[in-house]
């Protein structure tokens, strides 16, 4: 089995290099982090163990792993949801007691995440009511739904709207409300190949030109690649970090010549080897 990797803070590399380092530079730091539950026998299941890494401020960070190893848990001590059992998880610099200002959800469940109820625009307005008037709500939903090319779509309701739309949706509320860090919890698995293309690409123009903070969660290898500055192997029973690979692929990224370059395939190997040898070892001592 692969060696959990031990990732140096932005502080680290800024002293190495003789920089001092940038205020806030580092939005996530994790150290060590383990999170166990007990279970209905009242009996110890520990999901995550020591699991370590940061996140610089703008980086588009990936984590890959099979099912049920414990990736949506980590959001979820992410966005304040639930607490380490040991180790810390800081925002900023700040123990992460509960939602960080600024960090945003997405869901891969969208049509659970929207209102039918309310138009598209009374949706992305949603965590922007009673905090501002309803002039500044009106054009930050617009700026917002435009960036997603959905500004014509403003008074449907989402049940009127496809899958990649309402997702879209979901991104405008999200820099409708200035979010600073996006957690993305396979926000396309269940969208079609060619629409889940084209969000991709939605979502790194987004980044490009807003410098969100991503933390993204997805089974898809090559998706890790190409929306990536680097990509984490979350595996194991209990879950640790196995693998980070630096996406040495250059910007702009393109749908078809990008996965060609030689660093894609590169960055694919590396990945695959990891969660095979995962799995050779979760195999190894069982009966054929």
């Amino acid at each position: 089995m692969l060696r959990s990797v031990t990732t140096m803070t932005q502080d680290d590399r800024a002293s190495q290099d003789g920089i001092g380092p940038a205020r806030h530079a580092t939005v996530y730091e994790c150290r060590e982090v383990s999170v166990v539950y007990r279970t209905h026998r009242d009996e110890a299941h520990t999901v995550l163990d020591g699991v370590t890494f940061d996140c610089q401020s703008g980086e588009v960070l990936t984590f890959v792993g099979p099912s049920g190893v414990g990736k949506t848990t980590l959001l979820r001590l992410l966005s304040g949801l639930i607490k380490p059992t040991s180790g810390s998880v800081c925002f900023e610099g700040e123990p992460v007691r509960r939602t960080p200002q600024g960090v945003v959800l997405v869901f891969q469940d969208y049509a659970s995440a929207l209102l039918s109820w309310r138009t598209v625009g009374r949706n992305v307005a949603l965590p922007l009511e009673g905090r501002m008037s309803k002039r500044e709500i009106d054009k930050r939903v617009d700026d917002a739904l435009s960036q997603v090319n959905l500004g014509d779509w403003k008074n449907e309701y989402p049940w009127r709207l496809s899958g990649g739309m309402q997702q879209r949706v979901q991104i405008a509320r999200a820099l409708a409300s200035d979010a600073q860090v996006l957690l993305m919890d396979e926000p396309f698995a269940s969208i079609d190949a060619i629409t889940r293309a084209k969000l991709q690409d939605l979502l790194l123009e987004v980044r490009r030109r807003t410098g969100l903070t991503v933390i993204y969660i997805t089974h898809d290898i090559d998706e890790a690649i190409y929306l990536s500055d680097r990509v984490f192997v979350l595996s194991g029973r209990p879950a640790s970090m196995q693998e980070e690979v630096e996406i040495d692929v250059p910007t702009p990224r393109s749908q078809v010549e990008t996965r060609e370059l030689p660093e894609f395939l590169d960055a694919r190997r590396r990945l695959h080897a990891a969660l095979r040898a995962e799995y050779s070892s979760e195999g190894a001592g069982q009966a054929p």
